[in-house]
């Protein structure tokens, strides 16, 4: 086995670990395993060959921010100014998470 296989193979491990550390308390163990293995499968199917960069967990904290952002934003202006406020960041910036995702679901909507 090579060390790219070998790697490939300890990500699975990882993302089978992770995936059913995550869904046994909503699952009983079997269901679990079998989810778990489905996602690890799913993962490595789908970036097979690819070479992939690993984000930092910051960047995991600011996609669920932007949802968060998204999921609250009512398309006011005092709704950007207290987002902005709550989460710290500028008012300009909650626009263009918004459009981001505005963006995201027109390309979704065009692919159906």
């Amino acid at each position: 086995m090579t060390d790219q296989e070998v790697r490939w193979m300890e990500l699975a491990d990882t993302l089978e670990g992770l995936a059913l550390q995550t869904l046994a308390p909503l699952l009983e163990r079997e269901q679990a395993l079998l989810a778990a293995e489905q996602i690890a499968i799913g993962l490595l199917e789908r970036y097979r060959g690819a070479q992939l960069y690993v984000h930092s967990e910051a960047a995991i904290a600011r996609r669920r921010r932007d949802r968060m952002i998204v999921e609250q934003h009512d398309g006011t202006v005092a709704s950007a100014r207290a987002l902005a406020a709550c989460y710290d960041i500028h008012e300009m910036h909650v626009y263009r998470i918004v459009a981001r995702a505005q963006g995201r679901e027109r390309a979704d909507r065009r692919r159906r």
